[in-house]
């Protein structure tokens, strides 16, 4: 008589629930390569709550940048945070035309983080004011 053997694979479903819990951008506009030539400020979207003692204008950064991509000069901007996980960054001062912009945010230790304490993911963007 023939043996049958029959196997079964199964998935964890912890597998899922025990990774660790993420802290990124979602979304920013204007959106990575955009030309936009009235741009009022950058809003960012992140799926927590931020912690405002880390989340600021050192770790969330708008900067010019020469066509080589080298920083020209940082961009004084004020930073807002409204409903669960909405930041803006409000330029003080009209963006300039002719110029690439890189938004920045620095993750790790010393980068923005939720209001859980867990470190946002770096992210980088670039748009055009022509």
């Amino acid at each position: 008589m023939p043996w049958f053997f029959l196997l079964s694979a199964c998935g964890d479903e912890r597998a899922e629930d025990s990774a660790a819990p993420r802290f990124y951008v979602e979304s920013v506009d204007p959106l990575d390569g955009a030309v936009e030539s009235d741009v009022g400020a950058v809003e960012l979207r992140l799926n927590g709550i931020p912690d405002i003692s880390r989340c600021t204008t050192a770790t969330m950064r708008v900067d010019a940048a020469r066509d080589d991509g080298t920083l020209a000069f940082s961009v004084p901007v004020e930073l807002s945070v409204s409903g669960e996980g909405f930041v803006k960054l409000r330029r003080i001062d009209p963006y300039l035309h002719g110029w690439a912009y890189q938004v920045t945010v620095r993750g790790g230790e010393s980068g923005c983080a939720d209001a859980d304490g867990i470190p946002i993911e770096p992210f980088f963007s670039q748009f055009q004011v022509p």
